[in-house]
């Protein structure tokens, strides 16, 4: 009965130490038994000057809140042992031609699809913030590729621990990524679309602008990222 109790205590501790390691980012310790090549994210943080995307009432840009959580999530999933490509890793767009705004804009977009059609078999995970025409609409909303199981069962997760740990008065649920929405429509990737909140909102604004907030919703498409993926292909088998 003792060499059994011990067994099982040796168990448990040892799961412990897996699961603590993959969250908090001991990678000396625990490497994802998988081949990193095959999995690979790419983390679209949405915008980029001189698209800023939505302006706050205080003046904040949507572009650098969606900078700022892209480059942490980046950091975090690739401690963990993920191949990740970031769409941009400054305040500039990716265009490459276009002399107006919004030539500049379908140029981005574009640039941003090859990137995905480059990559067909990567994850994608895009960063944006939301906006409503009046001020008490708030919380994030993760949306999901339409189609996609493994899609649909991530953002259900990111939106689960999001509305638990840091929005407990949050009801929304995932959605399906627009139909209108041109880069998904555009590629075939498995992808989730975090709106992580809105600026139209006073509160969720304030949130957004705190690094501490911006460390929890990156940790918190990282940890479902990362126990998804491990132990399977990019495509959920």
């Amino acid at each position: 009965m003792k060499t059994h109790a011990a067994l099982f205590t040796a168990s448990i501790l040892s799961a412990a130490v897996v699961i603590f390691t993959v969250f908090f980012g001991l990678k000396n310790i625990y490497r994802p038994a998988f081949n990193a090549s095959t999995h690979k994210i790419i983390i679209d943080a949405g915008h980029g000057l001189p698209d800023g995307g939505a302006v706050a009432a205080d003046g904040t840009i949507e572009s650098d809140i969606n900078l700022a959580i892209a480059r942490l999530l980046n950091d975090m999933l690739t401690a963990a042992g993920f191949e990740c490509i970031m769409t941009r890793t400054d305040e500039n767009s990716i265009c490459t031609d276009g002399g107006t705004i919004h030539a500049k804009k379908v140029s981005d977009t574009k640039n941003r699809v090859a990137i995905a059609r480059k990559n067909s078999d990567a994850f994608v995970v895009s960063i944006h913030m939301n906006t409503y025409t009046t001020p008490d609409v708030h919380g994030s909303q993760v949306f999901y590729k339409s189609g996609s199981d493994i899609s649909k069962e991530i953002a259900e997760e990111v939106q689960r621990i999001i509305n638990l740990k840091y929005q407990p008065d949050n009801k929304k649920t995932v959605k399906p990524i627009p139909s209108n929405v041109y880069l998904f429509k555009n590629i075939s990737n498995n992808s989730i679309l975090a709106e992580c909140g809105f600026l139209t909102n006073e509160d969720d604004l304030k949130k957004l602008k705190s690094a501490e907030f911006q460390q929890d919703i990156a940790k918190s498409i990282a940890e479902v990222v990362t126990f998804k993926l491990i132990g399977s292909d990019i495509n959920g088998n």
